[in-house]
């Protein structure tokens, strides 16, 4: 019924691109961010950064900021639990504006974070936008549009009123500093709509615009922290409890706190670049000039914070490091910068060169790590964008950088940046950076003999070509047109841009990349991501310096020229999602320095051509540190799969190898032991892998083993290994051959997002399960305990379940395989213990006889109650009291083939009186629940509806009153359609799906009669459906009708004329139907339907040829033969 599949996020090196182990720590930081957040008792957290292993598993359409463990937050819950409680007293308005107002610097960001991060609101749409100093109204909607339209066809767009219609939408409008109200009147009038919740929260430095954009809540000022706090931030950040000479320190520490000014931001800094100072070093910081400097009041800055971060910036050893810092700051206040562009950027401007030890990358990477632990970037995360994509993080890392220390490297700039977007901007003559806001204008002001333009980038702008002006730039190193609307890459013939390393246009809409692009031959950073070409240059190959090619979601793209294979240096190389490309492996046979490879969703959608061939060739790939086959395997043959297996497993550099959802894996080779530096193992989804290899055990660097719907694999079978990290949060309990006790016990420290613990039979004592601390792990917050049916038990199953109180803050429980016939008390009294859940499956408990009062978790979203066979009836047990199910959107009952009736409708207060259950609009399946009946009347607040081969449900309604059911979904019954005594009461009904029904006959229409609002009728795969079609005409609101393998079908009534409101008629798999409307007389009655779509299988058009040819020769022998 429910399959959560967890997205392991993570990418750790095991390279040491630093001294000590502080260094080492945020080099996997950057890798795998997590960020531990510090704060103060009343007023303030912040974020610190540090190594965390995390699990997370959302997986939306905007971009959102990594989250915040619960645990480490200090001081900030109360502050937060009152705004999130006026938060949620607003919910019944049609909108709320809550304003976060205080000094930059202070942890507004991090504040709107937390909130927008809570639980409360994993089930709204969300929306972040970064607003900063240049307020374009057209932009800030533009930019909700896109995030609420997510995976939308960009043919099916839709206006923002039709996207905030009908939604629960929460949008953070982050750093606004407009404060002219008109504006933002208008603003929040384009917010607003009359059927939504729509909660804002808005983080400003300016009460003005605070006071301005509240409604219905007081605007919230952020405090300064306390200096005892910015001492607690430099302590953590410094490792100062780590350190020998702490008690020396202790006094100097404080008095540097002091100066931070209560600014989270300056103790961030400053802490981190304490951390490697001796004592000289603090007292040199402490004493410093910098801290008396006056500092420019155009910056807007509160005195504390720039001397910190300059204090901090001065202390930087590495010049280059000091250049890639300012560099940063040519981007436009709050831009997303991502990890692998900004590298590859400072590769092309030469701020980076390749040393004896690491090359220019891992150099990168080390000025990255050093800049995130200064706080001079700061962290965020891409969310995945398709359903398919790898759980691990690959280039995907965003930064940012915060508005002061973006002032702070703007202080320090020469006046080199040229930005069309500022009034009054005139480095022009002298810049070597351009930021520009329309890209059909010429350059001329900045193409003066004096100038050296070498960056040249465009902000959002609608300009569908570029000027012929900027190919003058002989100088020009960096191009980046991924934010304009250019429709075709310009001829690169005249030779001007031969300097140009970096070209980054993604998304263009042009078919073909101009021949001349090859011209280019210094490139070596080329993406072309998204878009429409369908084929590269034949001379691509002669790019010779290109190391970093991104051809990912280029869907069109068909056939690889054969020069490809002559791109000898690419290091980097992505086809994700290139559905149709032909000739992958041919091309890869001369690549043998790639280090990253994508082939997720390779030539998926190709005909028999997808990547044959590629056992042959990938042994040749041996310096791969990544490597992604997600989905792209499956037209290869087993024998050819595990020599690909056993090629990779030589690759002694690999460290990500992602294997997931490629069905023909059977089994893991032996020697995948060898790949000592492996880190990350995903085979998620490989639902024929029976078996992983012992020797799987033996890699010490392995962190991830993701084995999530892996079908066949017995996971009580799975290899030990020494950490049991590895596996989480998979965890199979081993009851230990000749041992005391089980495994169990290695959980105790352990606290992840999300546990699984399966094997529960094997516990051999209740003690086991009281060491683990179920009840102390507050940073998991989903948990699934399993017994395996029918196994012998060494404890019996509710002692063990008694000592498995979960934390209060849980948010998601699964129980599975239960045996005993009753709950524990901590379970009888979950909605006092578990306050926050959201979501609870109670699968196959074959012996409970009662439920417990789910009904009173106020926060419960989805209820999922399967395969309890001992269940005979659901009553107000259930509900537990009064106002049952205040939430709940989302319930299913499956494979309860006793369950005989359901009372559905009240449940009583103290007073006796009736209260409705589930008052909320929600959704409701019933699978295989032969004998159930709901009594006295169905719930009134079901909208959608799946029955399953349950029939009762269908047939044993009375004269009950009626529901408002607009969707409703019945697949496999065998009762007659004319009993289908449901039918009778769902006068709202717009969407009717019939799947797998053997009886479709109607001895009456009065059934359909009573559907004036049906608008979509879809019968598949169901028999006896001329009784169904005889009805049509009585459906005069029918929009869409469609009929599919339902091979009884033979003719559509005379009255199908009649349906004037009919768009779309779609008919598959009806042989003699598809023949009917193909008919000339016919096809007239059908003229006055936009849509039709009648179409039988390929397969089927050709048996019945070869049956005419063979039929025809017959007879041409007869007529020989006689």
């Amino acid at each position: 019924m429910r399959k959560e599949s967890e997205d392991i996020t993570g990418e750790h090196k095991n390279v040491n691109l630093m001294t000590g182990p502080s260094c080492s720590e945020l080099l996997e930081f950057v890798h795998a961010p997590e960020k531990h957040i510090v704060g103060r008792t009343e007023e303030k957290l912040e974020f610190v950064h540090a190594p965390e292993k995390n699990i997370v598993g959302r997986t939306e359409e905007k971009v959102e900021f990594v989250h915040a463990p619960e645990k480490r937050i200090v001081g900030r819950t109360e502050e937060k639990v009152k705004i999130m409680a006026s938060l949620v007293e607003g919910v019944s308005r049609k909108i709320t504006i809550l304003p976060i107002y205080g000094m930059g610097g202070i942890g507004k960001t991090t504040f709107a974070r937390l909130i927008y991060d809570d639980s409360k609101f994993d089930y709204y749409s969300k929306v972040w936008v970064n607003v900063s100093q240049r307020f374009d109204l057209n932009t800030i909607l533009k930019t909700i549009n896109s995030q609420l339209s997510g995976k939308e066809s960009p043919s099916n767009k839709r206006s923002l009123s039709e996207l905030l219609s009908d939604k629960n939408i929460l949008i953070v409008l982050d750093d606004l500093w407009e404060d002219n109200q008109f504006m933002l009147k208008e603003l929040k009038d384009k917010l607003y709509h009359d059927k939504s919740n729509i909660t804002i929260l808005v983080t400003t430095r300016s009460e003005r615009v605070a006071e301005i954009m509240c409604t219905n809540l007081q605007p919230y000022k952020i405090l300064p922290l306390t200096d005892e706090m910015c001492w607690d931030i430099i302590k953590q950040r410094s490792g100062f409890e780590d350190r020998d000479d702490k008690e020396q320190l202790m006094g100097i520490g404080r008095e540097i706190a002091q100066k931070c000014g209560g600014m989270p931001l300056a103790a961030l800094s400053l802490g981190f670049t304490l951390r490697s100072m001796n004592f000289d070093l603090w007292m040199k910081v402490n004493d410093s000039d910098i801290w008396n400097e006056s500092f420019s009041n155009e910056l807007s800055v509160p005195n504390p914070v720039l001397p910190s971060l300059k204090l901090s910036y001065s202390h930087i050893s590495s010049p280059c490091l000091k250049q890639c810092f300012i560099y940063c700051s040519t981007f436009p206040k709050g831009h997303e910068m991502l990890k692998d562009d900004l590298i590859y950027q400072w590769i092309s401007l030469d701020f980076i060169k390749p040393t004896k030890l690491h090359s220019n990358i891992e150099l990168g990477e080390k000025y990255i790590v050093q800049l995130l632990g200064l706080s001079f970037l700061s962290f965020l995360q891409q969310s995945v964008s398709t359903e398919n994509s790898s759980a691990y993080p690959e280039q995907g890392k965003l930064f940012t950088m915060h508005d002061l220390v973006h002032d702070l490297a703007i202080s320090l700039f020469d006046n080199q940046i040229l930005d069309q977007s500022k009034q009054g901007n005139n480095s022009g003559s002298s810049c070597q950076y351009a930021l520009l806001t329309d890209c059909s204008k010429a350059l001329e002001v900045c193409l003066t003999p004096r100038a050296r333009l070498i960056r040249l980038s465009f902000l959002d702008n609608s300009r569908s070509k570029l000027s012929d002006a900027a190919f003058t730039a002989s100088s020009m190193r960096v191009a980046d047109i991924s934010e304009s609307s250019v429709q075709t890459l310009p001829d690169y013939s005249t030779g001007k841009w031969k300097q140009l390393r970096y070209l980054n246009a993604p998304g263009i809409p042009d078919r073909m990349v101009p021949e001349s692009i090859t011209t280019l031959t210094k490139l070596i950073y080329l993406n072309l991501q998204g878009s429409a070409i369908i084929a590269l240059p034949e001379s691509i190959g002669e790019m010779e310096c290109l190391t970093h090619l991104d051809l990912s979601a280029c869907e069109r793209l068909q056939q690889l020229p054969d020069s490809f294979r002559n791109l000898e240096k690419l290091v980097h190389l992505n086809f994700s999602n290139c559905y149709h490309v032909k000739g992958v492996p041919d091309v890869l046979k001369g690549l043998t320095n790639l280090q990253y490879l994508n082939l997720s969703q390779c030539s998926l959608g190709a005909f028999n051509c997808r990547l044959r061939g590629l056992q042959d060739v990938i042994g040749n790939l041996t310096r791969l540190r990544y490597l992604n086959v997600s989905n792209s395997l499956h037209d290869i043959p087993v024998d050819g799969i595990n020599s690909i297996l056993r090629s990779i497993c030589t690759f002694s550099n690999l460290q990500h190898l992602v294997l997931s959802a490629n069905f023909n894996i059977f089994c893991i080779p032996e020697t995948v032991g060898k790949l000592t530096k492996l880190h990350t193992l995903d085979l998620r989804f490989c639902s024929n892998l029976r078996r992983l290899p012992a020797s799987i055990s033996e890699i010490d660097s392995l962190k991830f083993l993701d084995v999530t719907d892996c079908d066949m694999l017995d996971k009580s079978k799975l290899p030990r290994f020494s950490k049991c990290s590895v596996f989480l949060p998979h965890f199979f309990v081993h009851a230990g051959d000749g041992k005391p006790s089980s495994n169990l016990v290695e959980l105790k420290d352990e606290n992840p997002p999300k546990l699984e613990i399966s094997g529960l039979e094997n516990v051999k004592s209740v003690e086991e399960a009281q060491m683990i601390k179920l009840v102390e792990k507050t940073t998991t917050r989903e948990l699934q305990l399993e017994w395996t049916k029918d196994a012998k038990r060494s404890a019996e199953d509710i002692d063990v379940l008694r000592e498995f109180v979960p934390a209060s803050t849980l948010e998601v429980f699964t129980l599975h395989g239960y045996n005993s016939v009753s709950f524990p008390t901590w379970v009888i009294r979950i909605a006092i213990n578990l306050p926050l859940i959201r979501t609870i499956e109670l699968n196959d408990l074959p012996w409970c006889r009662t439920l417990p009062p789910l009904g009173q978790l106020q926060n419960l979203l989805s209820l999922f109650i399967i395969q309890m066979g001992s269940i005979r009836k659901i009553d107000e047990d259930l509900c537990g009291g009064a106002r049952a199910f205040p939430k709940l959107h989302w319930l299913g009952i499956e494979r309860m083939e006793n369950l005989e009736e359901w009372n559905t409708t009240y449940s009583h207060s103290e007073d006796g009186s009736g209260v409705l259950v589930f008052p909320k609009k929600m959704e409701m399946y019933i699978v295989d629940c032969p004998k159930l009946k709901l009594r006295p009347r169905p719930p009134a607040g079901f909208s959608d509806w799946v029955i399953k081969g349950s029939d009762n449900v269908l047939s044993s309604w009375g004269e009950e009153e009626h529901c408002q059911v607009t969707e409703l979904f019945v697949r496999n019954s065998k009762v007659p359609l004319h009993q289908w005594r449901v039918l009778y009461h769902l006068p709202a009904l717009s969407i009717l799906r019939i799947l797998e029904c053997r009886d479709l006959t109607c001895s009456s229409l009065d059934i359909l009669r009573g559907h004036p609002t049906l608008k979509i009728l879809t019968v598949e795969d169901s028999e006896s459906i001329a009784g169904l079609l005889d009805g049509l005409e009585t459906l005069t609101s029918l929009e869409k009708l469609e009929i599919i393998s339902c091979t009884g079908a033979k003719a559509l009534p005379e009255g199908i004329t009649q349906l004037t409101n009919l768009l779309c008629l779609k008919i598959k798999k009806c042989p003699e139907l598809v023949q009917w409307c193909k008919s000339e007389e016919n096809s007239m009655k059908l003229a006055h339907i936009k849509k039709i779509v009648c179409s039988m299988p390929t397969i089927y058009y050709n048996i019945h040829y070869l049956f005419a040819l063979i039929t025809f020769f017959l007879i041409l022998l007869w007529y020989i033969i006689y």
